[in-house]
């Protein structure tokens, strides 16, 4: 059992960044443009007065229920997190593991990748338990491993499942084949990782990428002498999934959209994957427009659409805020004691 400290007083946050490289800055500026083009090109095409109307007529109770489930979502995420620290040898009190994965959560925000934010999370879990940072930075890329091959499994599932009621079978044919693709080549590369870095040694520009990409696979490894725990965990990221799924649903009930939940449940796994884009800022850009296009293959209308994707990613930004007003309250809260 790893002793407890009181609560972190110093901000999470990372070391000194390096300079912007101009490529980087470049990337920046075209993501900044692309975002605001599909926007504006979502907003205009399913037309002003409609997304109006669509407004107007949300039913604001259903956002309480809304909020409750990214707390469910986020209180699944940590415990998660805390099954793979066991693996790890180290149990954590929850309270902690909460602590950390929301106010991560929220320094993490501010950096403008899923990486700063994971970062973010285990510097907090580190700097307020004993927990070397090393152990708490392979339990966030194993947990991220697990998530990406269990929504890789359900997006394997879901597209064989929506070839019985859309026309777009051959598409949803590839998009299967290569979801089940991804995960027998995980696998295949996790079985014979040693073998094949030996073999094909990362040199020159390739180094860095592919050094990161064998850490993720590494970082598998915590998992080899606890198959059960893999077994529950992959199972509490199915769980996940359904609240994500009950998330999209609510608010299409806020907006008096009559979507089959069947569909949500089948197209979201996709939509996440899609996150993994870097086309996006603060959750907003490539994922509306994916989220539009596959709704409207099922009829749901362009305007209802695009306002349950923005007050998705909005609502989820606003408990993301929950996170730092954790964080300053516990501070406010550690200075008065240290006042006294």
């Amino acid at each position: 059992m790893q002793p407890e400290k009181p609560l972190p007083t110093d901000p999470v946050t990372t070391k000194t960044k390096p300079p912007k490289t101009l490529k980087s800055r470049l990337f920046s500026i075209f993501r900044l443009v692309f975002v605001v083009f599909l926007l504006g090109f979502l907003i205009k095409k399913s037309e002003p007065e409609k997304l109006r109307d669509v407004v107007k007529n949300i039913e604001h109770p259903f956002f309480f229920l809304v909020f409750l489930l990214w707390g469910m979502e986020a209180t699944v995420r940590a415990y998660n997190w805390g099954l793979l620290l066991r693996c790890k040898g180290v149990r954590v009190p929850f309270r902690q593991i909460f602590y950390a994965y929301i106010t991560g959560s929220f320094f993490g925000y501010f950096v403008p990748s899923s990486f700063g934010t994971d970062v973010s999370r285990f510097i907090a879990l580190s700097r307020q338990t004993t927990i070397r940072m090393a152990d708490a930075a392979v339990s966030v890329v194993a947990l991220n491993v697990v998530s990406l091959l269990s929504l890789a499994a359900t997006v394997s599932i879901s597209a064989l499942v929506l070839m019985l009621y859309m026309e777009e079978t051959l598409i949803l044919a590839l998009v299967s084949f290569g979801a089940f693709s991804g995960i027998v080549t995980f696998c295949l590369l996790f079985h014979y990782r040693n073998a094949l870095k030996a073999r094909f040694p990362a040199k020159g520009k390739l180094a860095k990428p592919v050094g990161k990409f064998w850490s993720m696979v590494d970082a598998f490894t915590v998992f080899e002498q606890h198959y059960k725990l893999l077994t529950k965990v992959l199972g509490l990221t199915f769980v996940i999934q359904i609240i994500a799924t009950l998330i999209v649903y609510t608010i299409s009930l806020a907006v008096r959209s009559d979507i089959n939940i069947l569909f949500i449940f089948l197209f979201m796994p996709i939509i996440a994957i899609s996150r993994l884009i870097p086309l996006s800022i603060a959750n907003l850009g490539a994922e509306q427009g994916i989220f539009v296009f596959l709704f409207g293959l099922v009829g749901v209308p362009e305007a209802e659409a695009l306002i349950i994707s923005v007050l998705q990613s909005t609502s989820a930004m606003v408990f993301i805020l929950f996170g730092g007003m954790v964080y300053f309250v516990c501070e406010a809260r550690a200075t008065a004691t240290r006042g006294k």
